[in-house]
């Protein structure tokens, strides 16, 4: 039994040991990334969602250039997502991958997108 946890603490210690933590940090933010999309000047909702996931939502995800997903929500009838930005900001919007044009954020206060 001691030469076993021997063998385990050096191969841990010296990096020989392989354990998969890339996934722990990857894994939620691929989800994340297939639900929203965001850069300075763009916001991309539902970019590449699985056809599986019909009637789901996501509550309070932050994203880039300072804009918080309040909700986003969908159904096989649309849905719709509620955008609160930090400060006063014109994005592009995508929803599905298709360009839906331009949208005005005004600081603190909501703005609902129907999808």
């Amino acid at each position: 039994m001691k030469r076993y946890l021997y063998l385990f603490l050096y191969s841990v210690l010296l990096g020989l040991c392989t354990q998969n933590i890339d996934i722990c940090g990857g894994y939620p933010s691929l989800i994340m990334k297939m639900l929203y999309y965001s850069e300075t000047g763009l916001v991309s909702l539902l970019p590449c969602k699985p056809e599986d996931w019909k009637n789901r939502s996501l509550k309070e995800a932050a994203m880039r250039g300072g804009i918080l997903l309040k909700e986003l929500t969908w159904n096989n009838n649309g849905g719709h997502a509620t955008l609160i930005s930090k400060i006063d900001q014109t994005v592009k919007l995508k929803v599905y991958g298709q360009d839906k044009g331009e949208i005005e954020l005004k600081a603190g206060l909501p703005q609902v997108i129907s999808l």
